[in-house]
């Protein structure tokens, strides 16, 4: 009987959460650029170069991101919170050196471009850019979670990032097959890494948020904050790729 209470207590806490967070997750699962890149029709050359693009920028975006991650659980841990200490801490273990796997992906999506198409892309120079509005945008986020009263949050930026690979990740890999050939799998080896458990992991991380909300209430606000702000980062760093890839194509198709 107590047991029943407490999973209510738990559950109700939780569904608090997902209320609050629920128009961020509409929105992103409406936001232009995805539809785009979800999209059937999509030419094929524009998804070729959102790819390189979803690379290059996406290096400095999770660079620095077991840093980040790191700081908040040490945070965590000198604020009491120790669950989520814990579990960010393993999250920071797991992001150490992703960012090699884009820089791959990136060097062989050029390759693939540069055999196939008239303009030669530059690897090189296309990683050495400055950082994007959205990536400047999700770096932000980081450290002012890092550094702010709620570390804690780190985890919903990590459970609607996740959740949001294991809504649409499958099928943005398979429109890249469809589109583009089964052989680009080859060169999409992190996102292939990122979608094949992220439904597990968001689900790990949206109980650590549910013990955490169960026991302050007052961690909702912040959590749910964080949370509609990584997706809105998200967003802003999908458009700004595929608004990239279109000024990039415009030769192309003239």
């Amino acid at each position: 009987m107590l047991s029943g209470i407490i999973a209510h207590h738990r559950g109700a806490a939780l569904a608090r959460y997902a209320t609050q967070i629920q128009p961020a997750r509409n929105l992103f699962a409406h936001c232009w650029s995805l539809g785009q890149i979800l999209s059937p029709r999509i030419d094929s050359a524009l998804l070729e170069l959102f790819l390189v693009h979803f690379s290059v920028l996406g290096v400095e975006m999770i660079e620095s991101s077991c840093v980040w991650t790191r700081r908040a659980s040490e945070r965590c841990r000198a604020l009491g919170f120790s669950d989520a200490a814990d579990m960010l801490a393993e999250r920071a273990q797991c992001q150490t050196g992703r960012h090699r796997k884009l820089v791959s992906d990136a060097s062989r999506l050029v390759a693939r471009w540069n055999t196939r198409r008239r303009a030669v892309l530059d690897a090189r120079r296309l990683l050495s850019q400055p950082p994007s509005p959205g990536v400047l945008r999700y770096r932000r986020l980081h450290e002012s979670i890092a550094t702010g009263p709620a570390p804690f949050a780190e985890l919903a930026i990590a459970c609607e990032i996740e959740r949001a690979l294991a809504s649409h990740g499958s099928d943005f890999v398979r429109n890249c097959i469809g589109r583009l050939g089964p052989e680009i799998v080859d060169c999409l080896r992190f996102l292939e890494d990122d979608v094949a458990c992220p439904a597990a992991s968001a689900l790990v991380r949206t109980d650590a948020i549910d013990r955490l909300t169960d026991r302050d209430p007052g961690a909702l606000a912040p959590l749910a904050h964080a949370g509609a702000a990584a997706l809105e980062a998200y967003r802003a760093f999908l458009d700004d790729c595929l608004t990239f890839s279109m000024v990039r194509g415009q030769p192309l198709r003239a």
